[in-house]
């Protein structure tokens, strides 16, 4: 099965010293309101000139703690999506921090434990930030796959307190090591790949729980918050999914395997898909593969997801034989995130996130087997408002309706008969149409029940892996 790093559309207003320096920047920048006598200022000219000491008037340059790199690839742009990199730290003895592209873990003889979280995590730097001489953990993180911005997330790991500098679709930020010392990078926020040109504003990481630094010059102050997706059991967490299971065995039908080679090695040596169209550019052995009985009918099927350069182009299909007509039939066609059910049923993400206020549950659509027809049929689209999301999000998201929240569980679903996108489209929508979770588990019941998500084995397209077939 694919494990889903979980996703935290979080955020944090800019902090109220970094308004401050905006506005008094931009009142010295837009010169006097009214012009001073020139005697005034010839005799305080004058003045300085024939003091005994002259006093050079310069602001103080922001100064901060030394700090250095442990993870670095904001540079280069490229990210090694398949890396981990472990360190120990002197202050953390029997700790081990591991850094991958998705997040920051520490391990200890209790387990391991999530630090920070991203899509990815660009840069990771080590700084003494609050001066009690232990290091924490700075990061920039990208955060979205359609709508996507970068913030800044540290971790005090001494503290067991995470704090973040996010203004989602307002600001964007980025950390940078310069002459030893962390340096924030500030954008506006332009609705493309983020921190593109010359940054905004520039200047020193602080954290809100510290008042011990003098703070002349630029300060940007990351908040202290709780975790998105905190490890430890708690009253509102949500159930645990179901154990998988492998779907089960079938004597293998000899003319539909061969049917499945031949639309497989279409695509490999000819770059035609099952319908007929051609593929986008990429390497095959991006694109992958699985036959099992994935809806309980007693035959194989062939489940192949494609995944070309280009996002838009990413295809999902279930393709069954069909024995009448000789030749592969299209069972089923989307987005390729899909889980089969024990039961028949498949769930199918959606290929992007945007404005939803959920960081567990990811909007997908569930459609119901129909043996029957040997078909599928859309049963409906589910999405979800948390109350985490509101919390930490004060001020760019209204109030969550704990009214509502009857199960006291700190999650709302959505259910619709199409994709939630077009009903949600005010914040009075948003409330209204808002259920309980023990609706949504009355609506889910019928659908999966007891059924068990079933674990496929996915190969790359490779010639040797389509021979296995044969």
């Amino acid at each position: 099965m694919n494990n889903k790093m979980p996703r935290t559309p979080f955020s944090t207003p800019l902090s109220g010293s970094a308004r401050e320096t905006e506005i008094r920047l931009r009142n010295i920048f837009s010169g006097p309101k009214k012009r001073p006598p020139a005697l005034f200022l010839a005799l305080m000219f004058s003045v300085c000139i024939f003091c005994g000491n002259l006093v050079s008037c310069q602001v103080k340059e922001a100064k901060g703690p030394e700090a250095e790199v442990w993870v670095d690839y904001s540079s280069t742009g490229e990210m090694p999506w398949d890396k981990s990199i472990e360190l120990q730290l002197e202050e953390y003895p029997g700790v081990t921090f591991r850094w991958t592209p998705y997040g920051i873990t520490a391990e200890d003889e209790t387990g391991e434990t999530a630090l920070i979280g991203g899509m990815p995590v660009w840069n990771v730097f080590l700084c003494d930030l609050n001066g009690d001489g232990r290091r924490e953990l700075c990061a920039t993180v990208y955060f979205g796959s359609g709508i996507t911005d970068s913030h800044i997330e540290v971790y005090d790991y001494d503290a067991k307190q995470w704090y973040i500098l996010w203004d989602r679709m307002e600001y964007d930020y980025a950390l940078s090591l310069e002459d030893g010392q962390l340096q924030v990078s500030q954008w506006e926020y332009q609705g493309g790949p983020p921190c593109q040109g010359e940054p905004f504003s520039v200047g020193r990481l602080a954290l809100s729980s510290d008042d011990s630094q003098e703070r002349d010059g630029t300060w940007f102050i990351a908040q202290a918050a709780e975790f998105p997706w905190s490890d430890e059991p708690d009253e509102t967490e949500q159930p645990a999914p179901p154990e998988s299971v492998v779907p089960p065995t079938v004597d293998p039908d000899p003319a539909a395997r061969a049917a499945y080679v031949k639309t497989l090695e279409d695509l490999l040596y000819r770059s035609i898909l099952p319908d007929g169209t051609d593929y986008w550019s990429g390497s095959m052995e991006d694109n992958t593969f699985a036959v099992a009985d994935v809806d309980g009918d007693g035959r194989e099927e062939l489940v192949f997801l494609t995944r070309p350069n280009i996002y838009a182009g990413y295809r999902g299909w279930v393709l069954d034989y069909d024995q009448s007509a000789g030749s592969v039939r299209v069972q089923f066609d989307g987005f390729p995130s899909l889980t089969f059910y024990s039961n028949g049923a498949l769930a199918e993400d959606d290929s992007h996130a945007q404005g939803v206020w959920a960081d567990d549950v990811w909007p997908h659509s569930l459609y119901r087997y129909l043996p029957e027809s040997d078909s599928y049929e859309l049963a409906g689209h589910v999405s979800a408002w948390e109350k985490a999301v509101s919390d930490i999000n004060v001020g760019n998201l209204p109030p969550f309706p704990t009214e509502k929240d009857t199960s006291g569980m700190g999650i709302l679903y959505y259910i619709h008969p199409v994709s939630s996108y077009e009903y949600l489209n005010t914040v009075d929508s948003r409330v209204n149409m808002a259920v309980d979770q023990s609706v949504y588990l009355e609506w889910l019941e019928p659908i999966l029940g007891n059924a068990q998500p079933l674990e496929l084995e996915y190969l790359p397209l490779t010639e040797e892996n389509i021979n296995r077939l044969k």
